[in-house]
């Protein structure tokens, strides 16, 4: 008989990180939704978008990551911009 527990436990923690990633999107989109509404500024969907990395990232830092590198790099400037 095959011992299958180490198959089945990596699926298990395989399905846990693509549940805490679906978490962290859904809290990510929670508080972007937050921001906006207690905005009196109207958004595109771009900016939405825009609002929601940004919280994505300040929340769940991914040093390593070419997406979170390149915000990382212009975040100062862009949120000043955005929220200043």
């Amino acid at each position: 008989m095959v011992d299958s527990t180490p198959y089945i436990l990596g699926q298990l923690l395989t399905k846990m990180d693509q549940q805490t990633e679906v978490m962290k999107d859904q809290v990510a989109a929670t508080l972007a939704s937050a921001i906006i509404a207690s905005s009196e500024k109207k958004y595109t969907l771009t900016q939405v978008m825009e609002i929601m990395r940004d919280v994505q990232f300040a929340r769940h830092p991914s040093p390593g990551h070419a997406a979170y590198d390149e915000w990382a790099q212009t975040k100062e400037a862009r949120l000043n911009k955005v929220y200043g």
